[in-house]
């Protein structure tokens, strides 16, 4: 029997009187959330942000997941008090957990559910998660915001507020969900927040008229947040112009406590995959593998790049696994020394130009013992452009992968950035000097790693600058070392990957 289409829901978060854990503060709240998937168990599906010193959290984040009513799905929602930024909940305080099935939280009333914490089995006193359900639509349509204010009401005894605001779903019992959090802007009572996105989907669930409420809060180091003001306000209405809203504070009996300003609010809608290929697209396939000592050495079995005729090692497991898969899109099966992949889609064929790309990072080359942090695995000293080399589909990307390994010492450290901005700029430059008429590239980079990023900064902000190009990065752990970077690459704990000087990634990538 076929099985019913699946509903993307999206689980939002609060909890109230959580137990404390720290000595001289409030704890630093996050859930993290686990779905038992047959055959092998209990799994990660997502995380809310932390929320820092308070018992009574609001996550802002929330998490996506596939609800199928004619499954039994079983979830387990762990509250911890984040202690270090350690991926592992086991290094953090426990504060309460639940276990229960996603179809008691979408049958209780308004979908919303609300129960008691247990530790060890046990129920909590006065600890209590509320989760609410919401079902997704508009998933391609994001909206794109820039808000400020004016004269808002002086909160500090010694100095002026520092504001930040929040957006809130209101529910159909009239309480309130954390959709959206600001960042605090210190020292003003005029503030002009940074332009950000959201997905509308998490916004209103899709729907323009939905009502939504703005909370301006003075944000305090030590204490609870002052409430300055709220107001009530839908998509719909700054799709139609309105421009500013006051800041109303209930302790002051209608009294303004500031002006909120709409500076730019638009709907966007980002094209999926499925568009990309439908639309005629290229699609273009770049490999770069890690060639660092922490692999170990090739001709040792515990090696992960471990030469063995008999079977694959977990690189070539994993250029086969995503490669395979990608090339079942491609009509001529040509890549770079790097990797690019033309497919069909439907009855129409696109042959791509661009052959695929192979590249590899962190070895120390034979034929000029210098480190390199990208080369071509095609390893031939004559040609001097690093994308130009071309091999014939995965097998092709294989064979390359091999002969480099015989070709280079396996050396360090780990950096990721000169490959990311080496392809970033050749894509800018193809994009300049593409025929008007001529179907578009998009570009797949698959890192392959065994670790720990040694340059996170310099990557983020390479991921950051390549955000607005055609171009997505899938990076693949292999072994068993920390891969708690890759989470903080993702950007979606955060609200989305910034650089060092705060610019925003403008999607993921």
């Amino acid at each position: 029997m076929a099985s019913l289409p699946a509903t993307q829901l999206e689980l939002h978060f609060s909890c109230r009187h959580l137990p404390n854990k720290d000595q001289f503060s409030k704890s630093d709240p996050q859930i993290v959330v686990y779905q038992f998937v047959r055959p092998t168990g209990w799994q990660e599906v997502g995380r809310t942000e932390q929320v820092k010193d308070t018992l009574d959290p609001s996550f802002a984040k929330s998490v996506t997941v596939e609800y199928r009513f004619e499954e039994n799905q079983q979830f387990r929602f762990h509250v911890i008090d984040v202690d270090a930024k350690n991926p592992d909940i086991s290094k953090h305080d426990k504060l309460g957990s639940i276990e229960i099935t996603l179809a008691q939280i979408v049958s209780s009333p308004g979908r919303i559910l609300q129960r008691p914490l247990e530790r060890d089995g046990k129920p909590l006193h006065k600890a209590e998660i509320k989760i609410v359900a919401e079902e997704v639509s508009n998933l391609k349509q994001i909206a794109k915001f820039r808000f400020s204010a004016k004269n808002l009401d002086k909160k500090d005894l010694f100095g002026k507020s520092d504001p930040y605001f929040q957006i809130n779903r209101v529910l159909d019992d009239g309480s309130k969900t954390v959709v959206y959090r600001s960042k605090h802007i210190m020292k003003t009572l005029n503030p002009d927040w940074k332009e950000d996105q959201i997905k509308l989907s998490t916004l209103c669930s899709g729907h323009v008229e939905r009502p939504l409420s703005i909370d301006v809060y003075d944000w305090d180091s030590n204490s609870d947040h002052d409430l300055i003001g709220s107001f009530f306000w839908s998509v719909q209405e700054l799709l139609s112009g309105r421009t500013t809203f006051d800041v109303l504070n209930p302790k002051k009996k209608g009294k303004s406590s500031g002006i909120f300003v709409v500076q730019a609010f638009t709907i966007e809608t980002i094209p999926s995959f499925v568009d990309y290929i439908s639309s005629g697209t290229n699609l273009s396939l770049a490999v770069a593998i890690d060639f660092t000592g922490s692999n170990g050495d090739p001709n040792e079995p515990s090696s992960l790049h471990y030469r063995n005729a008999g079977r694959m090692n977990s690189y070539e497991e994993a250029i086969w696994g995503v490669g395979s898969i990608l090339e079942g899109y491609d009509t001529d099966k040509m890549y770079p020394g790097g990797a690019s992949l033309p497919f069909a889609c439907a009855s129409m064929i696109v042959h791509n130009d661009f052959p695929p790309l192979a590249t590899g990072f962190g070895a120390k080359l034979g034929s000029t013992g210098q480190v390199s942090h990208c080369f071509s695995l095609t390893m031939d000293p004559n040609n001097k452009e690093l994308w130009q080399p071309t091999v014939h589909g995965v097998s092709g990307i294989l064979e390359v992968y091999q002969h480099a390994l015989s070709q280079v010492t396996l050396w360090g450290p780990t950096n990721f950035a000169p490959t990311i901005n080496n392809l970033a700029s050749r894509i800018s430059s193809d994009l300049s000097t593409t025929a008007r008429g001529t179907s578009p590239t998009y570009h797949i980079l698959l890192i392959i790693t065994d670790g720990e990023i040694t340059d996170l900064t310099e990557t983020t902000k390479a991921i950051v600058q390549a955000s607005s190009l055609p171009l997505s990065i899938i990076i693949v752990g292999v072994g068993n070392a920390d891969f708690g970077a890759m989470r903080f690459l993702d950007g979606d704990e955060t609200g989305g990957l910034r650089d060092e000087a705060g610019r925003r990634s403008e999607r993921d990538v």
